[in-house]
This record gives C-alpha cells, sequence and structure tokens, in this order.
C-alpha cells in the first residue's frame, strides 16, 4: 500500500498541480464540484505512477551521481587500499554530512481540524526550525505531505488538505471516489517528529589485525571529515588512532540537497517515456505530457539511437540534461 509513503524527490501531489487536476481525484477522493474531463484515480493508478517515478529518479541519479533530494545512506562499505591514507569519494556526491537518520517525537496523536480545507493540526514545540518535521498517519510509517508549515512562539502549524489525510484503511477507493464530506474517511491524528541527524554513529573502521594490540581483528568508531561535499570526497578518522591498518570501512551519511524544478520535471519526463499506457484516462495527461514524451520522432541520429535512457522525446531530453548536470570525478582525492 502506497498512500503518501513516497519514498521519491516527485511527490503525487506536486505531478497533480503539473498536470492542473483536482488533487481530490488524485487520492481517491469525489470533489464537490467533479470536472467531467477527469477521472477519479485508483490505487493501482497511484501505485504505478509513484514506481515509475522512482525507477526514473534511480536512473538519473546514476548518471547524475548524487541523490534528487536528501538520502540516507548506512553501511556504505569502502576497502581501505592505502593503509596511512583513509580518504576516499563516496559512492554519493553533495554530501551533507556523516551520521545516521533519528526521529524524536514532537507530539502522537495530534489532532486535526477539519473546520476548513486545508485541515490545520498545531502542537506546542521546543525545536526551533521545520525543516525535520515529519507527519506520519497515526501509529504507522506512512507519511503525509503537508502543504505548509509555521512555527512561531513555541507553536508548530501545518496545513495539510483533505484529501491527503485518507485514513490507511481506505487507501484503495471505490471507483466512484470517497465523499468529500464523510469526514470519517480522512485522519482525526497524526503522529508528528523531528528527523535528524545522528553525528555520534558516522562511520567504523574493520582491520584484520593490529599490530600493536596483537589481535585477530578489531573494529573502531569513526568520524568523517567531508573534504569536497560536492564531490562525495571525504576523510575516514578512527577514534582511536593507535590503529592504522584498516581493511575496510562502513560509513553513514546524508546527502543530497532540495531538488530543483528542473530535476523534478525530469523524472517526470523520463518517467513517461517508461509507461506503455497513459498514467491515467485523463485527457489532460494523455494529449499533453504522456504523449510528448513518449514520442519517438521518424528519422533518428546515431547518438539519439545510443541514448541510455531510451529513444524517446522525454528520455533524449533527460538524457542531454543528465549530461549537462552530472559530477565529474577526478581521479587524485
Amino acid at each position: 500500500m502506497l498512500l503518501q509513503n513516497e519514498r521519491g524527490a516527485l511527490k503525487l501531489c506536486t505531478y497533480a498541480k503539473w498536470l492542473g487536476i483536482d488533487e481530490n481525484l488524485l487520492w481517491g477522493v469525489r470533489p464537490v464540484t467533479m470536472d467531467t474531463r477527469h477521472v477519479i484515480w485508483s490505487q493501482s493508478d497511484r501505485d504505478k505512477v509513484a514506481r515509475y517515478f522512482w525507477e526514473a529518479q534511480c536512473e538519473l541519479e546514476d548518471v547524475l551521481g548524487y541523490p534528487i533530494g536528501p538520502r540516507w545512506v548506512e553501511g556504505e562499505r569502502h576497502r581501505l587500499s592505502d593503509k596511512k591514507n583513509n580518504k576516499l569519494f563516496l559512492h554519493w556526491g553533495h554530501v551533507i554530512g556523516g551520521g545516521t537518520k533519528q526521529e524524536r517525537p514532537i507530539a502522537y496523536s495530534a489532532l486535526v481540524n477539519h473546520a476548513a480545507d486545508p485541515a490545520v493540526i498545531s502542537v506546542a514545540t521546543t525545536e526551533t526550525d521545520t525543516q525535520g518535521v515529519v507527519v506520519y498517519h497515526e501509529g504507522t510509517m506512512y507519511e503525509v505531505t503537508p502543504l505548509a508549515m509555521t512555527l512561531s512562539g513555541g507553536v508548530l502549524t501545518i496545513l495539510i488538505p483533505r484529501c491527503r489525510l485518507v485514513r490507511p484503511e481506505y487507501a484503495d477507493n471505490p471507483a466512484e471516489g470517497w465523499d468529500y464530506n464523510d469526514l470519517d474517511v480522512f485522519a482525526e491524528a497524526v503522529d508528528i517528529v523531528y528527523r535528524y541527524r545522528d553525528v555520534d554513529d558516522q562511520a567504523r573502521i574493520y582491520y584484520r589485525y593490529d599490530r600493536r594490540r596483537c589481535s585477530s581483528s578489531r573494529e573502531v568508531s569513526a568520524c568523517i571529515y567531508v573534504r569536497n561535499p560536492d564531490l562525495g570526497s571525504i576523510e575516514i578518522i578512527p577514534d582511536d588512532d593507535s590503529c592504522w591498518m584498516g581493511e575496510y570501512a562502513e560509513i553513514n551519511y546524508l546527502a543530497g540537497y532540495e531538488p530543483t524544478v528542473q530535476e523534478l520535471d525530469a523524472i517526470m519526463r523520463l518517467a513517461h517515456s517508461k509507461m506503455p499506457s497513459e498514467p491515467c484516462s485523463c485527457d489532460l495527461v494523455e494529449n499533453v505530457l504522456w504523449q510528448r514524451d513518449r514520442n519517438i520522432p521518424n528519422v533518428l541520429t546515431g547518438e539519439r539511437l545510443n541514448c541510455r535512457f531510451g529513444m524517446s522525446d522525454g528520455a533524449w531530453t533527460v538524457w542531454q540534461f543528465a549530461q549537462e548536470m552530472r559530477l565529474h570525478r577526478a581521479a587524485v582525492l
């Protein structure tokens, strides 16, 4: 069940906005005023589109060399070929810093006020910024994407469109959609947490043996010094400086940054190029976006024929974008 627990950078609510459709239709809710040009999406529709978005994002990131949106990486393993020099390139560029993903509670079972749309949640908090605030459906790990968040005088206020608050048990909506005015369908409470980077758990170095201690194997915690964040160049510094004959290291870190409109558009166009059928039976999607990105010209250049992403207009446009934006790492650290 997907619901709003979307891993990818391009959220379905953003996609609905770009398509110019009522977001209620996207989440399986029958709006008060129904546009006859569009249809209510099913759970399978949402799952299909989200899967293509994720697949397209992964392919694009593989070429770019950095995550589109923040990515938590745990246990990335690297061999330490030079026993006295723990400098290396991480798999991903645009490194934010070392550490693991942690969450602390702000409020569990925070009440949702559905008097207006978007719905309002207000809770007291000691947090000082909204950047790490995450909203879950109550008692689950299904994320809800807020419309806006503000923090003033120790009070956190979150705005969420009603349609994004469909309860997990109602995710598989009927063809006619859920009644917008039936509040039993929508969450009455949510869990709110603060997600942060735990810098106390950045890396571990594993040693085959320690000449000074005459031990057969050993592991030591370590931190990382980010030498070049864009390129992902780091140095691993062990907490125990008496051990220097490391065999390999496992590293925890956060990489990526807030995606640009161009990167999100690239994900959409590459995903469209992969979809064998339109996202839904909505005329606007079929005529303007999906067909545009699926089109393959009658005459193709040799370069276009060998495009890694495919031969369609969407795939070719994204490939050119990826070549312009990809990281170029030097051989010397």
